[in-house]
């Protein structure tokens, strides 16, 4: 079943009361061990990974937008060892599944507004009328999303490209 992610952003979620001492990272690295924190300081959603045998990517974590996006496996376990850095969680079954969607792009947090979107639906249906303006911007190899169907890891990655290739800015 899709699910507008509209309905993640714009909600506020349960925050805890936010009293964290020292940076996630030095927290998450240091005092708790286990984890690798990618992007603290350069990104507007940085990258957790939970070493467990071998780095897995658990958890998608804005320090502006108080938000972290966390794999359902490592939710509760991520939720003891953040507590007090005033997070709102939303759990994902999985962050590669293209079961995302957006209705309006405008209303995304403007982390993603360097994204270029485009419905390329007609690429593969043929019922579907041939988009030759959409086909000549996606044939210069400008990377991009369809707002139509998307994974969480495709729109995190995007908006991390976009800011790479725009040297932090927005």
């Amino acid at each position: 079943m899709m699910k507008d992610v509209l309905d993640i952003f714009n909600k506020n979620g349960q925050h805890e009361e936010d009293i964290a001492k020292w940076s996630l990272s030095a927290q998450l690295e240091a005092f708790t061990g286990g984890y690798s924190v990618e992007g603290e300081g350069l990104d507007e959603w940085i990258k957790i990974y939970y070493k467990a045998g071998c780095d897995s990517l658990i958890a998608y974590v804005s320090l502006s937008n108080k938000m972290a996006l966390v794999l359902d496996e490592h939710i509760e376990k991520f939720k003891q060892d953040t507590k007090g850095y005033g997070f709102a969680y939303f759990p994902f079954d999985s962050f590669n599944e293209e079961k995302y969607y957006c209705s309006n792009t405008s209303l995304l947090p403007v982390a993603f507004s360097g994204i270029k979107w485009i419905n390329d639906d007609f690429l593969n249906d043929e019922t579907i009328e041939f988009d030759f303006e959409a086909f000549e911007i996606i044939d210069t190899g400008v990377t991009y999303l369809n707002p139509k169907h998307f994974s969480i890891y495709d729109l995190m990655n995007n908006q991390i490209e976009y800011s790479i290739i725009n040297n932090g800015k927005k």
